[in-house]
């Protein structure tokens, strides 16, 4: 079993390609994709706070940056939690079968979040208020 990533945006996906094209992700690979992530991430908060949050402060509206700030520590710790699964596997000299049924419930895991992420933030579209 083996899950791929693709993104709607072409310039992500084309990013996500290099990755998945060896199928292998490397230690310096994974610390690329990290700070990558965390770069993204960065950029969005700072914009925030230069507008997004003045206006919804105003709205009366919760801020963004707190489940953005949330949702980027949970996947390193999700990152983290995968490692160290991963070393206590090869560790535990497992048989194949609970290997296989290990990876397969953590893949469902996986697509639990990915369609999560599909049927939510992914379906938000701009509202044009009438003012």
């Amino acid at each position: 079993m083996s899950l791929k990533v693709q993104s709607s945006d072409g310039k992500f996906d084309a990013y996500i390609g290099e990755y998945q094209a060896d199928n292998v992700i490397s230690p310096l690979e994974s610390i690329k994709l990290r700070n990558s992530a965390d770069a993204e991430m960065d950029t969005l908060l700072g914009s925030l706070k230069t507008h997004v949050n003045d206006v919804l402060k105003k709205e009366q509206k919760a801020e963004l940056d707190w489940p953005l700030k949330r949702l980027q520590m949970c996947a390193d710790i999700m990152v983290e939690d995968l490692q160290f699964l991963a070393k206590l596997m090869r560790n535990a000299n497992l048989p194949q079968d609970t290997i296989d049924r290990t990876r397969s419930a953590i893949e469902h895991q996986l697509v639990y979040v990915v369609f999560a992420h599909n049927a939510s933030v992914d379906r938000v579209k701009a509202i044009n208020k009438a003012r």
